[in-house]
């Protein structure tokens, strides 16, 4: 692609060239300028620079698809779809694919950990925040929420301590033997099913079933909730798949995955 030096450049050789000179036109816009040939005064326009287009919506990206030339191109990623006008014409525009506050907590709590990038964080919640975070944050995407938030709120730690004295020649000792119990387990699931909007992109309405394990840690008094391994890679995937084929049934253009 030429750049804005060699553009001008050309333009500069082409006035040359042809002898003329450019006149100085303060009322007209930038875009336009006048030469001074030999066979009079004539009037120029210069080519705008190229234009992005921010597109707000997936149903005003499929009419603006309309006014590409037939050797536009679409691109999609996990992040936005980018629409190249043509060769000659240098115009794009672009939807940003943007995730849910939902979505975007769900992706939180797998974040992985420096330094080597491998581990991950799994946030560790005590009883009563695993049901905040599931009844206020997760509002509306559990596939039972009355059997699993009830399940939470009936789950009881407890723990016995009971006296222990040890005597031998030498020394005499008391100590405590703590016994953890947990009650209210038995209807507690091991997976559970969350439904979640992944983007907030208006007209882009991909759902998605997300398994996520939950693990009790008895001696900590805590329980440990995430999605299962690839979950959320695989279902992203999945709803851009189905993006590209909503755009592609209203266009002839060619799409492919990726960017600039």
């Amino acid at each position: 692609m030429l750049t804005h030096e060699a553009i001008k450049l050309i333009q500069k050789t082409a006035v040359e060239a042809e002898g003329a000179g450019v006149l100085e036109t303060p009322a007209e816009p930038d875009h336009i300028y006048l030469l001074d040939t030999k066979d009079g005064i004539q009037e120029r326009v210069a080519a705008v620079h190229p234009h992005h287009f921010n597109i707000a919506d997936l149903a005003s990206f499929k009419e603006i698809i309309k006014e590409a030339e037939s050797t536009g191109r679409i691109f999609v990623n996990n992040e936005c779809l980018l629409l190249l006008y043509a060769d000659t014409r240098r115009d794009k525009a672009s939807l940003d694919l943007q995730r849910t506050a939902q979505w975007l907590s769900l992706e939180n709590i797998n974040v992985p950990v420096p330094p080597d990038g491998y581990s991950f964080h799994t946030t560790v919640f005590d009883q009563k925040g695993l049901i905040r975070f599931l009844r206020i944050v997760m509002r509306g995407c559990l596939d039972d929420e009355g059997d699993v938030l009830t399940a939470l709120a009936h789950l009881k730690f407890t723990n016995d301590a009971a006296a222990e004295a040890t005597v031998s020649d030498k020394r005499e000792s008391m100590g405590r033997s703590i016994t953890n119990e947990l009650h209210g387990a038995d209807s507690l699931p091991d997976t559970v099913f969350l439904n979640v909007n992944i983007f907030a992109t208006p007209g882009v309405k991909e759902r998605a079933r997300i398994a996520c394990s939950l693990e009790v840690n008895l001696l900590d008094r805590n329980l440990r909730f995430k999605p299962y391994p690839d979950e959320l890679d695989k279902a992203v995937a999945d709803a851009v798949g189905n993006i590209i084929k909503d755009v592609r049934a209203g266009t002839k253009l060619p799409i492919y995955r990726g960017g600039e």
